[in-house]
């Protein structure tokens, strides 16, 4: 069955159901929400929309076991007109929301790249008895903000 992103976008709430496009495809994840990791409402964010700028967030969402378990609640595919300004959307905000991160130093240890969570190889931290800066566990959860140091300014109360 084929459906059109307008039908989709009416789909955006657990009264009447959770639907989100992931590539061509179109799904009904509303018997997933209850249940999703990362919490209601955080997938409830994606509802009756494209899941692609969200989990570009999230790298977690890249594994094969996660495309799995979505499959399972396929339901269709968009229509042609869908996916063609879908496609056109998509390119015009190819905009990586990773790609201001800072560049890190070459020998930590990457556990996932986007967010960049890493750790220094254990070697290099028996060298010294402080740990150098660029040597310390990173670990972000969304991407890292940018700040102008001359006009930034840190309240702590």
């Amino acid at each position: 069955k084929t459906f059109s992103m307008k039908e989709v976008s009416q789909h955006s709430s657990l009264e009447n159901g959770v639907w989100v496009t992931y590539g061509d495809d179109v799904y009904d994840v509303t018997k997933f929400v209850e249940g999703h990791p990362g919490g209601m409402d955080k997938i409830l964010l994606a509802a009756g929309q494209a899941l692609e700028p969200f989990w570009s967030l999230y790298a977690v969402h890249q594994s094969p076991e996660v495309r799995e378990i979505l499959s399972e609640y396929r339901i269709g595919r968009l229509d042609k007109a869908s996916i063609a300004a879908k496609n056109a959307r998509q390119a015009s905000d190819s905009n990586d929301p990773y790609a201001k991160d800072p560049a890190r130093h070459p020998l930590l240890h990457p556990n996932t790249k986007k967010p960049f969570n890493a750790e220094p190889p254990p070697s290099l931290l028996a060298d010294e008895f402080l740990t150098p800066n660029d040597l310390f566990f990173v670990r972000n959860h969304l991407p890292v903000p940018v700040v102008d140091a001359k006009t930034y300014a840190l309240e702590v109360v």
